[in-house]
């Protein structure tokens, strides 16, 4: 059975540009909605605060995210590959 439901979302840069804080790390483990997440963060993506993401992405997406990120300087140093999904960590 399929489910779902409303939730309140807020972008990543938009909380971050209100509160004046800045990651150094992110972990991204939302089931399937990463782009979404890495959309409503590229402000952060691309400051020199952030150094390593760990994200759990499904494999569908795996290839479109994984080349975005590259693109914005990350480099993948640990991979570890599941039936549905893959984890990953990348370093600037």
């Amino acid at each position: 059975m399929k489910y779902s439901y409303n939730v309140m979302t807020l972008k990543l840069d938009d909380y971050c540009s209100n509160n004046n804080i800045y990651p150094t790390h992110l972990k991204i483990d939302i089931d399937g909605n990463e782009t979404e997440a890495l959309n409503g963060a590229e402000k952060i993506l691309q400051r020199n605060e952030l150094r390593e993401i760990f994200i759990e992405i499904f494999n569908d997406d795996c290839q479109k995210i994984t080349e975005h990120l590259k693109t914005l300087g990350f480099k993948i140093i640990w991979n570890n590959k599941n039936i549905n999904n893959q984890e990953f960590i990348f370093k600037k």
